[in-house]
């Protein structure tokens, strides 16, 4: 059974990784082939995987366009345009492989997809991986409205969201997963002193990591507060924010070094870019923070982090909660507030944390494990394609 799996992202993102996870780990009768936009870095990652690849051409406006933008965008010709190109490039590249599933693994593809229904019979599949609300919504549900896809969701949050209901059934709530054997083996590529010492951490400072992509709404402004808070109560601490800025917030780096300035903790901050390998600089950290100012439909880093016995400290919304079991493989924040006051007591405590990392590391082998929700795709897949 062929499924074209259908990504219009020009980077490798959250999605995209959760994507490459899944797609080498397939099993016949599923043959899978990578639909992606021309230049973009999923092809040469395809090729190295040795996975099928066909390109289609997707106007860098849309493909770059975040998703604040597309809501403000929504009454712009420029952007029907776009999405009219990219339908035909879609449907011309459904027709030349004949698959019998078409997967689409971003809310942009989902809807370039969901407006192909016209044009294209064989059954879709639309991977949730994002909450939204007002026009993009609005985008999302009409799309689903024409095409009625069969759909999975990376958590229940994901799942339960207003834009779904025009579905007759309710979606798949299948959780990430992750390969922990190699994720470990990766963490080990570096010692966690070497790593501090490159980083510049002094013995008897330490290290908070707030891993992903700089974005404002992951919140990275909360953890350089709260780290200026401890610098305040005279802990020794630095941050390592690892990670970078794509589409429309190239300039937000900027922004938060210019707030580190303000705040006196420029020299305590680490901006490390982005990380081929980030295991072993996770594996360093003595606790993870991850602070979304909006619902985050799930979390990749935290179950990474988990995987690597790190203790956890993130925000009580989106599909978080269905991670972290408060008190025991992590902390829940109920407001950003409170983020300074917790770092200082799991610094202050390490038995504390050195026992949430440990249960982090038991529940993540049990119930985030990539065998698993690589079985269950292949089982949604089966079923949808009959």
């Amino acid at each position: 059974m062929k499924v074209l799996f259908f990504d219009h992202s020009p980077v490798y993102g959250g999605a995209e990784q959760s994507l490459f996870s899944v797609l080498p780990a397939l099993k016949p009768p599923i043959v899978p082939v990578l639909l992606a936009s021309q230049g973009s870095r999923l092809v040469k990652k395809a090729q190295d995987l040795k996975i099928s690849c066909r390109t289609i051409k997707i106007s860098p406006r849309l493909a770059l366009i975040s998703r604040s933008q597309l809501g403000g965008n929504f009454f712009n010709p420029l952007l029907w345009r776009d999405i009219s190109s990219a339908k035909r490039e879609l449907a011309a590249a459904v027709d030349l492989e004949n698959p019998d599933i078409v997967y689409a693994n971003t809310l942009k593809s989902a809807v370039i997809l969901g407006f192909c229904r016209k044009k294209i019979e064989q059954p879709m599949v639309w991977h949730i991986r994002d909450i939204v609300s007002g026009p993009p919504s609005v985008l999302l549900g009409l799309a689903g409205r024409i095409s009625q896809p069969k759909l999975i969701a990376v958590s229940r949050a994901a799942a339960s969201q207003p834009a779904l209901k025009f579905g007759v059934t309710a979606p798949k709530v299948i959780h990430n997963g992750i390969n922990q054997e190699k994720w470990v083996f990766d963490s080990r590529q570096q010692k966690p002193e070497e790593i501090k010492t490159k980083l510049g951490v002094k013995p008897g400072e330490s290290l908070i990591g707030a891993f992903g992509q700089l974005s404002a709404w992951k919140g990275q402004e909360h953890a350089i507060r709260a780290l200026a808070h401890l610098k305040r109560r005279g802990f020794l601490c630095k941050l390592l924010l690892a990670g970078d800025a794509i589409f429309a917030e190239q300039g937000y780096p900027e922004h938060l070094k210019k707030m580190a300035g303000s705040l006196g903790v420029s020299g305590e901050i680490i901006f490390s870019g982005w990380l081929d390998n980030p295991a072993p600089y996770m594996a360093a950290a003595d606790v993870i923070v991850h602070t979304p100012v909006k619902p985050e439909p799930f979390g990749r880093v935290l179950i990474e982090a988990m995987a690597l016995g790190r203790p956890v400290v993130s925000v009580m919304s989106g599909g978080i909660p269905e991670i972290i079991d408060h008190g025991r493989s992590g902390l829940l924040l109920k407001n950003h507030g409170e983020l300074p006051f917790v770092l200082e007591k799991l610094l202050c405590q390490p038995a504390q944390a050195k026992a949430l990392g440990d249960e982090a590391r038991r529940q993540a082998q049990s119930r985030f494990n990539l065998s698993d929700t690589v079985s269950k795709i292949s089982d949604f897949l089966m079923e949808a394609g009959r």
